[in-house]
């Protein structure tokens, strides 16, 4: 007769005698003692599960904010007995993944986990992921994550606004065409407004918000400070200048909650 049995404790200690026709062995783990009649025992075998990683990073690399991207790894289990995942966890939100857990893996048939990222906003991200699981050197092995958020026309939305409607926008004498963009930017060069050209322009017109600054904060408009509007001219790949005439609302400078038309 074979049996097989693992031991799992930290502390522990194996001692045989002889009694009657039976050969017993004691366990002792932890602060119990246990009783075996090992005498038809062929041979003890340990439960050693083992999980391995591929890739051992991952870089997502560029994607706009917003977006989502994915990349998978794949886990093995390179022993006899089964091993479970039972958690992922995540030290950053911008990393995560849909995967149905607990996950169970079979020896040497590899699963794969698919890992997105979706970054908020501009900017550099990194993270780990903890995968938690029941192998015995390796209860949770860490992958470490990272990515980049970057957009050129990425702008920070924030409580402070002003709506603009752009009447006119003309480019060498000629309509912008529908996909270019009229930006709006700060005195400091930050961009705090974009729009894209519709479909239905010039007959429809262009509407815009730019972004004032939350306060102790530089990311938007400074509350009366001049709008620098210019175009992005998509067949050209070009940033050009623009001129504004005001038809409403006055002066072309940011007022928080306030509502200008305007012809570029």
């Amino acid at each position: 007769m074979f049996y097989r049995f693992g031991i799992l404790s930290f502390s522990v200690v194996l001692f045989c005698f002889t009694f009657a026709q039976a050969q017993i062995m004691g366990v002792h783990t932890g602060g119990e003692n246990h009783l075996f009649d090992i005498s038809e025992i062929d041979s003890i075998n340990f439960i050693d599960r083992q999980l391995s990683v591929e890739p051992q990073a991952l870089d997502f690399g560029q994607i706009r904010p917003g977006e989502i991207s994915s990349l998978n790894i794949t886990i093995t289990n390179a022993s006899q007995e089964l091993l479970t995942i039972d958690r992922v966890t995540f030290n950053n939100e911008s990393f995560y993944i849909e995967a149905q857990l607990p996950l169970e893996i079979i020896n040497e048939i590899p699963r794969v986990i698919e890992v997105f990222f979706s970054p908020p906003r501009n900017g550099e991200f990194a993270g780990n992921m903890a995968i938690h699981s029941d192998a015995q050197e390796n209860i949770e092995t860490i992958v470490p994550l990272s990515g980049i958020g970057f957009d050129p026309f990425w702008v920070e939305e924030t409580d402070l606004n002003v709506s603009i409607l752009i009447q006119e926008a003309t480019f060498n004498g000629q309509p912008l065409e529908p996909g270019d963009l009229v930006l709006a930017y700060t005195q400091d060069e930050l961009l705090a407004g974009v729009a894209v050209v519709p479909d239905g322009f010039p007959e429809e017109a262009i509407g815009m918000v730019a972004w004032g600054s939350d306060p102790d904060l530089d990311n938007g408009f400074q509350n009366g400070e001049e709008i620098d509007f210019r175009f992005w001219i998509t067949r050209l790949n070009s940033e050009v200048n623009a001129e504004v005439e005001m038809i409403a609302g006055g002066e072309p400078v940011f007022i928080p909650n306030g509502f200008m038309v305007v012809r570029l």
